[in-house]
């Protein structure tokens, strides 16, 4: 979030508080610079080259980040509540303010390539219509030019639409008369919904599947990292009640070290960089076993991030001091804004050095790519993200009626 909102409030939208968890926001920042170096990569030809360009061919990495901070934070109110350890989550509020969150920004941005990109003025009404609705992701070649990348902002409100059903399904689950708050069962819930997802992918990109090619950007084909985010909100609240269980304790030892977790997290995303993930390429084929190595490892490498930083996250140490400082949070107050803009920065970087796509000048066109989004999102984030948060953050739903007076 881009503003400051009491616990109680954030738990009523369906957020957390920035204040609760401060070492996320470095991790947004990092997620979205991951993805705009991936793509600054893949424009430039360097994903071809050697160890260093799979790694650099792996940083859409960022999207399960994201896709688990989102699980996480936007899960947790609804289970700490049903736990008892919070209010409730109203779910006017919720949207109210995931509306706010996401829409402004993306409906200027998506004024701004539709008008600036030649490539784009040939567009239908109707996929005009639908990238405004954040629907571009299910008809076939509905993507504009420069903005791409809004297929995963697609997905996330796929998922917003559906939390406010899935996660008190889920804390049913973890609740029981007999024995309190215990998040066993639920984690199993989670679990066989995750296989479900990974059944999804291995279908979509099975040989001569029935299923479209753009099915790859549907909520079910990520929909694991979500769920391991809303895992790890399970957890994270049975240790803040008092719950805490098996599941829970094997992660403890984690949480109160960031080089052991983050050592984890580092294996898996190099073991993703591999061919065990499949091709680098984007737009290659990948067979079914490679989709859903590559989207497990992903979410393990995520998951890994995250448990130190959510577990025990105000620990001590100089690494911790870093992910909370004030530039840490600035960086993640960006972030939003260097998703979105990063492509049309990319595109203008390369007009105006005449480097033609996939002929190099990666260390170049990097840098400034990565100057230019940040002047942009810095300039929306004041103008128009952090204005517009601060009236949806104002809102607190409709004032319940007045208790009757005693007789």
């Amino acid at each position: 979030m881009t503003a400051t909102m009491s616990p109680r409030d954030a738990q009523r939208s369906g957020a957390e508080s920035p204040h609760a968890f401060p070492a996320l926001d470095a991790v947004r920042g990092a997620a979205a610079a991951a993805v705009m170096l991936t793509h600054v990569a893949f424009a430039t030809g360097a994903t071809s080259e050697g160890a260093f360009g799979a790694l650099l061919a792996r940083l859409d990495y960022g999207v399960a980040l994201f896709f688990l901070l989102s699980g996480f934070l936007l899960s947790r109110p609804w289970f700490a509540s049903a736990a008892g350890a919070g209010p409730s989550v109203s779910v006017r509020v919720y949207a109210l303010r995931r509306f706010a969150r996401i829409m402004p920004l993306y409906w200027l941005v998506l004024i701004v390539v539709l008008v600036a990109v030649p490539a784009n003025r040939t567009m239908s009404g109707a996929d005009v219509v639908l990238n405004a609705l954040l629907l571009q992701i299910y008809p076939p070649d509905a993507l504009p030019h420069a903005l791409t990348q809004a297929w995963s902002l697609a997905t996330e409100a796929s998922f917003y639409a559906i939390l406010p059903i899935l996660a008190p399904l889920i804390a049913r689950a973890a609740a029981s008369r007999s024995r309190g708050w215990r998040p066993g069962r639920a984690l199993l819930v989670l679990g066989l919904l995750a296989v479900a997802s990974y059944g999804f992918i291995a279908a979509v990109r099975w040989p001569g599947s029935p299923l479209p090619t753009q099915a790859g950007f549907w909520l079910p084909y990520s929909l694991s990292w979500f769920l391991l985010g809303m895992a790890l909100a399970l957890l994270v609240v049975c240790q803040r009640s008092g719950g805490l269980d098996r599941a829970l304790g094997a992660l403890q030892p984690l949480g109160g070290s960031v080089g052991t977790s983050w050592a984890i997290a580092a294996t898996a995303f190099v073991l993703a960089s591999t061919p065990l993930a499949g091709p680098r390429a984007f737009e290659a084929e990948t067979d079914p076993l490679s989709a859903v190595a590559k989207s497990i490892l992903y979410g393990l490498s995520a998951f890994f991030i995250l448990v130190p930083l959510v577990v025990q996250p105000r620990g001590n140490g100089p690494l911790r001091d870093a992910l909370q400082s004030r530039v840490a949070r600035w960086w993640g107050d960006t972030s939003y804004g260097v998703f979105l803009w990063h492509l049309l920065a990319l595109e203008g970087v390369m007009w105006v050095l005449r480097i033609e796509p996939f002929t190099g000048g990666f260390l170049v066109v990097a840098p400034l790519t990565y100057v230019v989004t940040l002047l942009l999102a810095e300039v929306t984030n004041r103008t128009l993200e952090r204005p517009v948060m601060r009236r949806a953050l104002s809102y607190r739903g409709p004032a319940k009626p007045p208790a009757p007076a005693p007789a």
